[in-house]
């Protein structure tokens, strides 16, 4: 065993090894402290009497880890806002080079991107706590939707564009019911005519009328108007008057044949007259011919025969126009020379326009003195057709009319109806009587459009027009002597 010293200088205490000296101890004094060695067989060990560190404490501990985990934050927020910045500022599509752009600040050295950090927190710190929310939203979401929006809208571009049906598709399949309702043929015309007369009958109410669907929904406006007639050229006849017929042959006084004595003027006339319940059956003319006049005349004589007579026999007159605007005075004049059979001998059929027939062995209503009613304005006597009218139902019975005929017309269904300025021209009706209610007065008038039109196939028309005169200055009547 041997003791000694080992001078070493001014050796830190790294330079200190172990030394491998089994026959060997003693001590080392160094500038920074001393240390005692000793030998063993084997392996030499030092300890040096070395300043002991001050150890660290949990607190500190916590410290050191908070300021770690705050800068790999810091560094995460700057690599994210950057990200934002190259991708917002890039134009889409370049998604990848923004990528690459992030990935190369990412590799940076750590200096600068301590810097890049600092300079953004100090230029953005309002927005760093809704970093992390915008990024997650802003470049993924818009990124797909743009996406998918540019898909579609080259897909749309691509197909036809879709236009919505014709009008007249849309009533397609009205139509088809509407000419089961009525038996009617369905055609490519029809379709349009009953989309065009709609707007009328689809109203419910137009002018103080109620309007509705009826078989005249499919023929167009000159189709309509081919149903009508003229005025006759009879209406100022003064060889014809009424009011010449209802004279005593003692009262011939010129002045007086205005239609005074119609009624006695020492009688009050009956403020209402309807003579409905003495007509016979409703009977309708079709959509074929103009064949009013006929069936007006046959109706007018048949009331006072208390028939049902035949319109077909009017109609096929060779002295007359048949379905062509034909006039009621021709056939007036034809029922009184050869009189009316009656309709079970020869029916009408409103399926086609006319056709010659004739009975030789049926039996013939002739009327007696058909003659025109019309106002007259003298120096003594101002009677209006109204009023003359008026007169003539009281004391005679019912007459015949040349309706004035508008458009709505066709699709009457209920109140007083006055035409409008638009005539297309007139139907041959007959007067059965007249009434008023709150509305004005009007006319009662049995029309041939049959039961299915207007009221019962009745229409009620106003007295006085919207103008202030009356729908119509004359009419037709057949006249039997008084005794």
């Amino acid at each position: 065993h041997r003791a000694g010293s080992l001078p070493l200088g001014n050796r830190s205490n790294d330079e200190v090894q172990t030394v491998v000296n089994p026959a060997y101890s003693g001590s080392i004094a160094t500038t920074s402290g001393s240390a005692r060695y000793s030998s063993r067989q084997e392996i030499v060990q030092m300890e040096m009497e070395l300043p002991k560190a001050e150890a660290l404490s949990p607190k500190n501990i916590q410290i050191i880890l908070i300021v770690i985990f705050v800068v790999i934050g810091l560094l995460a927020i700057s690599n994210a806002v950057q990200f934002i910045i190259l991708t917002r500022s890039l134009p889409n599509g370049h998604n990848e080079v923004a990528s690459a752009s992030v990935e190369s600040v990412g590799e940076s050295p750590l200096p600068a991107t301590e810097r890049s950090t600092t300079e953004i927190l100090a230029t953005e710190q309002p927005t760093t706590t809704e970093a992390p929310v915008t990024s997650t939203t802003t470049t993924e979401a818009p990124t797909t939707t743009t996406t998918t929006e540019t898909s579609t809208s080259t897909t749309t571009t691509t197909d036809p564009p879709t236009t919505a049906p014709e009008p007249r598709e849309q009533f397609r399949e009205v139509y088809r019911k509407y000419t089961e309702k009525f038996n009617r043929e369905f055609t490519e015309e029809g379709l349009d005519n009953y989309v065009s007369n709609h707007d009328i009958f689809s109203l419910g109410a137009i002018d103080g009328i109620e309007v509705g669907e009826t078989q005249f929904a499919d023929l167009s406006l000159e189709q309509l108007a081919r149903l009508l007639g003229n005025q006759d050229p009879w209406k100022y006849s003064t060889t014809m008057r009424c009011d010449i017929y209802t004279y005593l042959n003692d009262q011939q006084d010129e002045d007086l044949l205005n239609g005074l004595n119609l009624f006695s003027g020492d009688e009050r006339l009956p403020a209402r007259v309807n003579l409905t319940a003495s007509l016979t059956s409703v009977k309708d003319q079709g959509t074929e011919c103009s064949s009013g006049f006929a069936f007006a005349v046959a109706q007018l004589v048949g009331i006072s025969t208390k028939s049902s007579l035949s319109p077909q026999s009017l109609l096929t007159d060779p002295h007359n126009f048949h379905c062509h605007k034909a006039e009621t005075s021709r056939a007036m004049v034809t029922a009184a020379a050869e009189g009316v059979v009656d309709e079970k001998q020869l029916r009408f059929d409103k399926t086609i326009e006319w056709r010659e027939s004739s009975v030789h062995n049926g039996t013939h209503y002739p009327p007696t003195g058909p003659c025109v009613i019309h106002g007259a304005n003298t120096d003594f006597v101002n009677v209006d057709a109204n009023d003359a009218i008026t007169r003539f139902l009281a004391a005679h019975g019912a007459v015949i009319v040349e309706l004035p005929v508008d458009r709505k017309f066709f699709f009457y269904k209920g109140g007083l109806y006055a035409p409008s300025d638009d005539v297309i021209g007139y139907q041959p009706a007959v007067v059965v009587g007249y009434s008023r209610r709150s509305q004005g007065e009007f006319w009662i008038v049995r029309n041939s459009y049959g039961a299915q039109w207007g009221q019962a196939g009745n229409i009620e028309v106003k007295k006085l027009l919207p103008s202030g005169g009356p729908p119509f200055d004359y009419a037709f009547a057949f006249y039997t002597v008084r005794a």
